[in-house]
């Protein structure tokens, strides 16, 4: 609940995290790191055979290592700040929207 108040609210919500993200190139730079990372992970969790069917049924580009956080294709946006927060929460620093939240 009181991710949800946030993501509201008029403190840390998406757009003002995400006009940061546009505005502050360091900021930017860290959660473009943390979606590169997020998308290998999950890649490598997948067994061979799930990276084969993934790859025959041609859902690379949706499921693939270039897919981010929340299945992030831009970096700059947000789909919602609970995926940050747990990435962040699981050890990947460079989240820093998730450490805002």
């Amino acid at each position: 609940a009181m991710i949800s108040n946030l993501e509201n609210g008029n403190v840390c919500n998406i757009k003002m995290m995400e006009d940061r993200l546009r505005n502050d190139t360091e900021a930017l730079e860290s959660m473009k790191e943390a979606h590169r990372r997020y998308g290998q992970e999950r890649w490598k969790l997948l067994t061979d055979e799930d990276r084969e069917e993934v790859n025959k049924r041609g859902w690379s580009a949706s499921l693939g290592e270039g897919r981010g956080v929340a299945g992030i294709r831009k970096p700059e946006t947000i789909k919602c700040l609970h995926t940050h927060t747990a990435h962040y929460l699981s050890g990947e620093t460079t989240n820093i929207v998730g450490k805002r939240a």
